[in-house]
């Protein structure tokens, strides 16, 4: 008589190549099922070590918990970035301050009525 097969298990079920995601652009096949690991997997990182304050660290934690933050990770990146964009933007200020000079009051004027001040 000849063997008998073993029946084999289900295949799992496979990720529609052509399924669009929370952007509506195409999922590509190669990235995870869910679309919150995107970041994840698109966005090269470093791990460091910092240490923060405890009251610094409960504003994060607190912002993680009512969705305003991914995970603490994100929002210490988030903090960084905001902070290097500073510095670039009072960078540029010094030389535009260089080249043209300081600012004329009625320059000052108007820069307060556009930024709402």
């Amino acid at each position: 008589m000849g063997r008998r097969r073993a029946k084999r298990e289900p295949r799992p079920e496979r990720r529609d190549p052509y399924a669009r995601h929370s952007l509506g652009a195409p999922w590509p096949v190669w990235l995870p099922a869910s679309p919150e690991h995107e970041y994840d997997v698109r966005m090269q990182k470093a791990r460091v070590t910092v240490s923060v304050r405890p009251e610094v660290l409960a504003k994060a934690t607190r912002q993680v918990k009512q969705g305003k933050a991914r995970s603490i990770s994100a929002w210490v990146d988030a903090a960084m970035d905001e902070k290097a964009r500073r510095e670039d933007l009072a960078t540029l200020l010094a030389e535009m301050r260089a080249e043209a000079g300081p600012a004329t009051p009625e320059e000052e004027a108007w820069a307060k009525s556009v930024l709402g001040q």
